[in-house]
């Protein structure tokens, strides 16, 4: 009876993980908001739509060639406001019924130390690819969500002279409407759909392990004890 209690409670939470994870991955996230992904917007940029249609012109051209005028947000970043985090906030409508994904890459970097230095070790944050799929009904529409790894600035450079690219790598089945970049300061309680995998993979490995051993060796002792009371 303990052993199925226990069994119990081990698939109810991997229930309640699934369903968090699901309503993570829903068509319609909330739009971000003070100590979600961090305590201040610090920056913010909405896409016009000719940045739009640049980056998805860019992001179906053959060429490999790093293209300049990938949209940017400059900002000065100090390390005693650390972490800071990139969000995107998306809004758009499926133009066919079936799969909607978007993939994006945000460079966070030190402009500074980008054009004076060729010691890359100095350079602040780093990359960011965030993506979503999603299967959506012919012009639904969908407000995704997602957000880069918090990052912190050196204190050796500041001010840091900071710049976050926006790159469009992949888009399938999407009619975009709006393009938002924001960065955050501050530590948020948010994680990122990654995260949120992760730990439902851990629970599931602990239910696993729980019923291919300690059932197991359950059954064991009771058909040892079984043959014990035989004798």
């Amino acid at each position: 009876m303990m052993n199925n209690s226990i069994l119990n409670k081990l698939k109810g939470i991997a229930l309640f993980c699934c369903v968090t994870f699901i309503a993570a991955c829903g068509s319609q996230d909330q739009a971000p908001k003070p100590g979600e992904y961090g305590q201040i917007l610090f920056q913010q940029a909405v896409l016009s739509s000719e940045e739009i249609q640049q980056l998805l012109t860019e992001s179906q051209s053959d060429t490999n060639a790093i293209n300049t005028k990938n949209f940017a947000v400059d900002y000065t970043a100090t390390s005693s406001q650390n972490p800071y985090r990139a969000v995107l906030l998306v809004k758009g409508r499926a133009m066919t019924s079936g799969e909607v994904s978007v993939k994006f890459q945000i460079d966070n970097y030190n402009a500074a130390i980008q054009q004076t230095s060729s010691n890359l070790m100095q350079m602040d944050a780093g990359v960011d690819q965030v993506e979503r799929l999603e299967t959506l009904d012919a012009g639904q529409d969908f407000t995704f969500v997602m957000d880069g790894a918090p990052f912190s600035v050196n204190a050796v450079n500041d001010p840091n002279s900071m710049t976050s690219q926006l790159s469009l790598l992949e888009s399938r089945n999407v009619e975009f409407q709006s393009i938002e970049l924001q960065i955050w300061q501050g530590k948020g309680s948010q994680y990122g759909v990654i995260r949120y995998l992760w730990f439902i993979g851990l629970v599931l490995l602990i239910v696993w392990v729980y019923r291919v051993i300690v059932e197991k060796k359950a059954d064991q002792v009771e058909d040892f004890l079984n043959r014990r009371k035989r004798k």
